[in-house]
């Protein structure tokens, strides 16, 4: 609202920012408090300006390593806020403060992580030979390569830093000019993260999790494409029947929850956890075993808006609904990734488990804060060589430390700590007028009138064009070409109360898929307009080449370098002989 202008920086008398600790670099909080120093900073200003108050259950040390750093990322901070003053600490009454406050009781248990068995080796040797493939590969195509790829793997399969380098190999695949090789490392890539996934779920919930992770691999793919059917061939070969028993981190898991039902049933318990896949196996585990349902525990996930519901991300609507759920009682145990962390309003919880997790020194204070009710604990559940036992021990560290800093800033005279924020702010302002001088001798960039064509991602067969493309409000991009329904398929839900709401009372009636059946990619999904319903596409699923033969690819809507029209009613008029769809697909789900 700020930044286009339908309201000032001083129509605000009192500003209060939660979670403050965020305020800095880019965050929203910092980008406000940005315009609000620029005008406390401008000699010439006059204008009124709200009171900021912060709160934060700890500022954190950020990166620092040192005490000096630390005592620098604190001052910065109070400098974004623009407070001038040494953080307040209650020393009055602190006894009786704490009669009203619940402390919280620490628990490490560390677990010894079995050998590999067959089934953890056979994925291991899976990746083995999908690795060579792609190493060949890259080696025989560095001409077409031009050194943007290039094989360097390190990092241990299962670990989140494999997954980052798979997934930057694949989005650098996007665009290459050479299809064929383009279609290669992108499957290989594709396959990997599902084999790092099965890897993680092997070692977290059930070996029968990582098989159904692996399963729905081989359903999602099932062309008679050379690659494919290579890596197929790999997955038959190797694979080998998991084993029925459970891990020893999920059993120790599944006896603390026992143990805390079994003597209050009334609990309450939050379980952290890194991945949506992984929240998911746990709530499917917990589900399935009688001795802890018996205590009507209800499990309910708990994630982010980050990405899109069929990934596991949630809306506002259903966050509000699990929290419902869990103040109400209905709900006992929420799993939850770090969304559930701060921000959130959650009923006050005895039970708080990290399960082989960790973040930083901030979270863990968050996380810690959770467990508000009379005799709660925090446990945390880990394998001896995952580094969280050890993380979570220096992040107590680094509270304490942290609390250290905090007396030694209150210790600095008032006049010095004033003029050291305020050499802070000055600094950081001429900064940001540097930028904006650079910015304005640069020409913006326009939206341009040239025509690209739409490719589907993964096989690159002609979706449509540019010219093709309407906005519904600026909000949905829709596809306005006649043809365009002879090179998707579609699969559309046919009960209309199973249909999807929008915010914008639009409904999702379906989705849409590459009509090359060697390829299936998912394109985006079909939504009802007035008397038509018109196809959506999913910005990601497509590359975008320009005249030249340029290839871009784009993560948002509002990312791209072309112009976009707003759909009209001769656009609907056009659409309307069109009837219904003659290529739907009825017996197979290609999610």
């Amino acid at each position: 609202m700020l930044r286009e202008k339908l309201v000032t920086i001083s129509e605000f008398t009192l500003l209060i920012i939660d979670e403050c600790h965020h305020t800095v670099k880019d965050d929203p909080y910092n980008n406000i408090m940005k315009i609000y120093l620029d005008k406390r900073l401008d000699a010439s200003s006059d204008v009124s300006l709200p009171q900021i108050v912060g709160l934060t259950a700890s500022p954190g040390m950020g990166k620092a390593k040192k005490m000096s750093q630390a005592e620098e990322n604190i001052k910065t901070l109070m400098a974004n806020l623009d407070v001038t003053k040494a953080p307040t600490q209650v020393n009055l009454s602190t006894r009786n403060l704490k009669t009203f406050q619940n402390e919280t009781r620490d628990q490490t248990i560390s677990i010894l992580r079995a050998p590999d068995d067959d089934f953890r080796q056979s994925i291991s040797k899976s990746m083995d030979e999908i690795e060579t493939l792609l190493e060949k590969e890259i080696n025989l195509h560095q001409n077409d390569l031009g050194g943007e790829i290039k094989f360097n793997l390190h990092a241990r399969k299962g670990s989140q830093d494999y997954e980052a380098w798979v997934i930057t190999l694949r989005n650098r695949s996007k665009t290459l000019a050479n299809d064929d090789l383009s279609h290669k490392l992108m499957m290989f890539a594709e396959h990997l993260l599902a084999y790092n996934t099965a890897l993680v779920l092997n070692d977290h919930v059930r070996s029968s999790d990582a098989e159904d992770q692996l399963f729905e691999l081989m359903e999602k793919y099932k062309s008679e494409n050379p690659v494919v059917l290579r890596l197929r061939q790999i997955y038959d070969t190797n694979k080998v029947e998991p084993l029925k028993q459970v891990n020893d981190l999920l059993l120790k898991l599944h006896k603390v929850l026992l143990d805390e039902f079994s003597r209050q049933n009334d609990s309450r318990c939050i379980i952290f956890v890194r991945t949506r896949s992984i929240a998911g196996g746990v709530i499917t585990y917990m589900e399935e075993e009688q001795d802890l349902m018996k205590f009507g525990l209800n499990p309910k996930l708990l994630t982010g808006a980050g990405v899109s519901g069929d990934k596991g991300g949630m809306t506002k609507r259903e966050q509000e609904s699990t929290l419902g759920a869990f103040r109400q009682g209905k709900c006992k145990v929420i799993v939850a990734t770090s969304v559930a962390e701060e921000g959130l309003d959650i009923q006050a919880c005895n039970l708080i488990i990290t399960y082989n997790y960790s973040t930083n020194e901030v979270g863990h204070v968050q996380r810690k804060g959770r467990g508000r009710a009379a005799n709660s604990q925090i446990v945390t559940l880990a394998y001896d060589d995952s580094g969280h036992v050890q993380k979570e021990r220096e992040n107590k560290i680094r509270v304490e430390l942290t609390e250290e800093m905090l007396g030694t800033i209150r210790g600095i005279p008032p006049k010095t700590l004033k003029d050291q924020i305020r050499e802070i702010q000055i600094k950081a302002k001429k900064e940001r007028d540097l930028e904006r001088k650079i910015k304005a001798r640069l020409k913006p960039r326009k939206k341009s009138d040239e025509i690209f064509n739409l490719q589907c991602l993964w096989c690159k067969q002609h979706a449509t064009t540019t010219q093709h493309l309407r906005h519904i409000n600026k909000q949905h991009r829709v596809i306005v070409d006649p043809g365009f329904v002879q090179r998707a398929v579609f699969k559309t839900e046919k009960d209309p109360q199973k249909w999807k709401r929008l915010a914008d009372d639009h409904f999702v009636t379906g989705k849409m898929f590459c009509a090359n059946q060697c390829c299936r990619n998912h394109l985006g999904y079909r939504m009802k307009h007035k008397h038509l319903t018109l196809s959506v596409p999913k910005v990601t699923c497509f590359l975008f080449t320009d005249q030249s033969g340029s290839r871009e690819t784009f993560e948002k809507w509002s990312q791209v370098t072309f112009k976009v029209n707003e759909l009209n009613e001769q656009d609907l008029a056009e659409l309307l002989p069109l009837g219904n769809l003659d290529n739907e697909i009825e017996d197979v789900d290609y999610d």
